[in-house]
């Protein structure tokens, strides 16, 4: 069973807009095996897009790569800067897998286009488990040359992140461009 099919399929048809969730009603049991798929997450593909208070709990995650609990990967137009928000998103105990050879899997994100500028602020993953093969992250797998994170008041709360090669985080597994303030990681990696 293949379980909850990604919002946002692909690329050209990206999610576009705002969720806004309810940090008092997680949303419970988000069950997505997708092993040889790219871009899986409750939105498979974001674009100028916007998370605010949005807890998972208890999710089970699997895809092939561009895989996150909340965003495979956020996308741009061509050269555009877009911007992409993530505030007080929250992951609990929660699991995410990605393929032996897979790319870029992170626990809200797990993929971020070139060009674009993603923030997080006051987000975090705690008991939960995150594995990969490449660019494995708490919060974000891996973001794309000339891409900026912005990262602010963000922990992981005890998430062990696993990577079978190389790039591996507690918050972040690889990312060309950052700024991060009161971050913190008290995870194994």
């Amino acid at each position: 069973m293949s379980g909850w099919m990604p919002i946002g399929l692909a690329p050209t048809t990206a999610f576009r807009g705002t969720f806004i969730g309810d940090t008092l009603n997680p949303i419970k049991n988000l069950y997505i095996n997708r092993g040889n798929t790219v871009g899986v997450g409750l939105f498979g593909y974001v674009q100028n897009f916007t998370a605010k208070n949005v807890t998972l709990q208890d999710a089970n995650v699997k895809g092939h790569s561009f895989a996150g609990i909340l965003a495979g990967a956020v996308v741009t137009s061509g050269n555009n800067r877009d911007q992409s928000y993530f505030y007080d998103c929250k992951l609990k105990s929660c699991k995410l897998d990605g393929a032996d050879e897979g790319l870029s899997v992170g626990g809200l994100v797990g993929m971020v286009d070139r060009f674009a500028d993603v923030l997080f602020l006051g987000c975090s993953t705690e008991k939960g488990n995150y594995s990969g093969a490449y660019n494995v992250g708490g919060l974000l797998g891996g973001s794309g040359e000339f891409s900026r994170i912005f990262m602010s008041d963000c922990v992981n709360e005890g998430t062990p992140i696993t990577g079978k090669f190389s790039c591996v985080g507690g918050l972040i597994g690889v990312t060309d461009t950052l700024s991060m303030s009161v971050c913190l990681n008290k995870a194994e990696v």
